[in-house]
């Protein structure tokens, strides 16, 4: 092989092998486009935290509560909780609510039991709150919300002030991870109540009727159970201690024409505890005479101050007629008035 031929040889050979190297390149950087790998995450069950409107659940809005009612009278949005959760969560949840007993200024206290409450997914009768959770909805949608229907009943003679309770809503989830399958709403001081003073009472025994008498007569006592005794009842509503005054108009005859004094009557109390019977002893009672105005301070006689709900006030009755020319039937009124203890208006 000559010279020229060799170098012929060699040239072809560099050529064919850089063709080949190149070819290789081209085929790898292809393959190396065409590959894939994954990106992976897991998002958990989350329960957001709890958000509650319309609080404070407050049953005397424009009013004062009374004694022996409910409130409030017609579902209203100052009496219901509307709860839902934040933004984040992802699972369906449930939700339980428990309360405290209301306590006013002076330690007295409106049972927990007295509040009840239904809700959007409760529409039976009411159902009593407790210090124990109950519970209120389940399976709330994860973009869902409840509301939470609150009424109040005020015990029959429940002093009088302003009433504050707590409640606390627990929300949890059995599809939500541990550390955020639950959250608790705290409202302190989140039920209120302002119970108004409230007194009254009732005449029982009446009327006070002494009966045919003859002229002439002095210290007469009524008919048994028709001023001996007469009884004024401070009704078991009443949430206040009161003082009892008694006064009366003067007797008049079927011709409407004065002749018989109130101060011909008079009247005895007895002592507390205040008993019923139709012989009592006087022997330790005072007496006063009927008068067209109310005369004394903190009550007619010093038990008759300060008296509480539900109680039995006795007072026995005489007529004097030593006035001449009497005949006929004669009438007139006896008003009994109860005011808070202290205050005279």
């Amino acid at each position: 092989m000559n010279r020229v031929n060799s170098v012929l040889l060699f040239l072809i050979f560099l050529v064919s092998f850089f063709m080949i190297l190149k070819f290789t390149d081209f085929v790898l950087v292809k393959a190396e486009e065409f590959q894939r790998t994954t990106a992976n995450v897991s998002v958990k069950g989350y329960l957001d935290k709890l958000i509650v409107y319309n609080f404070p659940v407050n049953f005397t809005v424009g009013e004062n509560g009374m004694p022996g009612d409910t409130y409030p009278h017609l579902s209203n949005q100052n009496t219901t909780l509307y709860v839902t959760t934040g933004p984040s969560t992802n699972v369906y949840w449930n939700i339980s609510v428990n309360g405290s007993d209301m306590v006013n200024e002076l330690g007295n206290r409106i049972p927990v039991e007295n509040i009840s409450f239904n809700s959007t997914r409760w529409t039976g009768n009411p159902r009593p709150l407790s210090n124990q959770p109950q519970e209120v909805g389940l399976d709330i949608p994860a973009t869902g919300s409840e509301q939470i229907y609150f009424y109040l009943y005020i015990p029959v003679g429940q002093a009088n002030g302003t009433y504050k309770g707590n409640i606390w809503i627990y929300a949890w989830s059995y599809e939500a991870a541990d550390g955020d399958n639950n959250n608790t709403w705290t409202g302190l001081d989140n039920t209120t109540v302002k119970v108004a003073v409230t007194y009254g009472l009732e005449w029982t025994l009446k009327p006070i009727d002494f009966g045919l008498l003859s002229p002439g007569v002095i210290g007469a006592k009524a008919l048994d159970n028709f001023g001996w005794p007469t009884n004024i009842t401070v009704v078991d509503n009443t949430n206040v201690p009161v003082d009892l005054y008694i006064n009366g108009t003067d007797l008049v005859n079927t011709s409407e024409i004065s002749v018989i004094g109130s101060k011909n009557i008079t009247y005895y109390n007895v002592s507390i505890p205040f008993t019923y019977t139709t012989d009592p002893d006087l022997s330790q009672s005072y007496v006063h005479t009927l008068n067209n105005t109310r005369e004394y301070t903190y009550g007619d006689f010093a038990n008759w101050g300060r008296i509480p709900n539900n109680t039995d006030v006795y007072s026995y009755w005489n007529i004097s007629l030593a006035i001449p020319g009497l005949k006929g039937a004669y009438y007139g009124n006896v008003t009994a008035r109860i005011f808070v203890s202290g205050e005279f208006d």
